[in-house]
């Protein structure tokens, strides 16, 4: 199994001096593979955003570290949770919270995923405070942390994690089963040896993420937004990649974002794992600086003996994707050149001369019937002093 990650800074921060705002981690843990990617938010009012992603991209490698490769989350008296709660899932469940009830997920499995997700943000808030001790707010960023009411206006509270939002985009792979979560906007796209999962989404669409609004670790409410994916073995990709909105903006359409995941996975299979690194190093800048401008995380997870047998499928799916592009386009020709012939029949059927001449002899019409009105109007406006006198 392979693992990479790359955070490219954006072409606008580079412009502007700011700060690259995106975190990422791809690595292996004991038996479990695991890729983090998190963009900090770009508002005026999250001025340690930077911190904050790298924050949330450390917290969740701590507590995933934790949770798999010791006996019990964070003290015995704790909880139970261990590996074994999430083996043997004969199934995939896509949900956007712990509280939805379309779903039949195992009480223990969801109370696992539960504490995992109050392990992360509550590791990462305490994270955040102190940092925020140890580096003092200025005025202007107490004034964006302090709590408004709309009826009381500011109060005493202090919301110092608003300074520090960000998303998180988490993929966990093992033996047994497979695990991801997402708060926040960013895209997460696996494959698998399915023709009508040969590449796809497993991530539930979070509505609340538009345009350039973003759910957020910050969010008080955020066990209600954090959704999440979990699967047993028979269902694990063998391709998981993860990418913060960077990437997504810059290719505006969900066919174009696969093409460019699907050309990074054949890379992936005929390079180095340095080589990979060296061709994502190149490509991201270049890409923020034709596409979105932003910064750029990517981080992955790969079953290279598996793609190594998918490359075909893979290249077939990419071929079949321009053959109906070029039949869309076809189809688009042939709607404009019927426009075309029939805007030239009509105008093949105007008698040109005669319209101008009927527009010349409109206008002299127009001009005698303008001089007929003033001379009118003239000789109301007498009329009317006339009576007056």
């Amino acid at each position: 199994m392979h693992t990479f990650s790359h955070t490219c800074i954006g072409h606008s921060h580079l412009q502007s001096g700011r700060p690259c705002q995106d975190a990422s981690f791809a690595g292996t843990i004991g038996d479990f593979h695991l890729a983090i990617v998190s963009d900090g938010h770009g508002g005026k009012d999250y001025t340690r955003s930077d911190i904050g992603s790298q924050l949330a991209v450390e917290c969740a490698t701590a507590i995933f570290q934790e949770v798999f490769t010791s006996e019990h989350l964070y003290a015995p008296d704790y909880c139970d949770l261990r590996p074994e709660t999430f083996k043997n899932l004969p199934f995939c469940v896509e949900t956007h919270d712990l509280f939805s009830d379309n779903h039949n997920l195992p009480k223990d499995v969801e109370r696992g995923i539960h504490m995992i997700q109050e392990g992360i943000v509550g590791s990462w808030k305490r994270k955040v405070r102190a940092h925020a001790e140890q580096h003092p707010l200025s005025p202007a960023e107490l004034k964006s942390a302090t709590v408004y009411d709309s009826l009381c206006g500011p109060s005493k509270d202090i919301y110092v994690e608003r300074l520090y939002g960000c998303t998180l985009v988490i993929a966990l792979v093992c033996k047994d089963f497979w695990l991801l979560m997402q708060i926040g906007d960013g895209r997460c796209v696996a494959f698998r040896t399915l023709p009508d999962q040969l590449v796809y989404e497993p991530l539930p669409v979070d509505h609340k993420c538009f345009l350039n609004k973003t759910t957020s670790l910050c969010d008080s409410d955020y066990l209600s937004i954090f959704h999440y994916c979990i699967g047993g073995q028979s269902t694990i990709p063998y391709a998981i990649l993860l990418g913060t909105d960077g990437i997504e903006n810059s290719w505006g359409t969900d066919d174009k974002l696969y093409n460019f995941y699907i050309d990074l996975l054949k890379k992936c299979d005929s390079s180095s794992p340095e080589e990979l690194i060296e061709e994502l190093q190149t490509a991201l800048p270049l890409l923020s600086r034709v596409g979105s401008h932003d910064d750029m995380s990517i981080a992955g997870i790969v079953n290279a003996d598996i793609l190594r047998q998918q490359v075909p499928a893979l290249l077939s799916y990419q071929i079949e994707q321009r053959r109906a592009q070029l039949e869309e386009i076809e189809t688009r020709r042939a709607e404009l050149q019927q426009k075309i012939k029939h805007l030239q029949e009509y105008f093949d059927s105007i008698d040109i001369e005669r319209l101008m001449r009927d527009l010349q002899n409109m206008q002299s019409d127009l001009e005698q019937r303008t001089k007929e009105q003033q001379h009118i109007k003239k000789k109301l406006d007498d009329l009317l002093s006339y009576q007056s006198s």
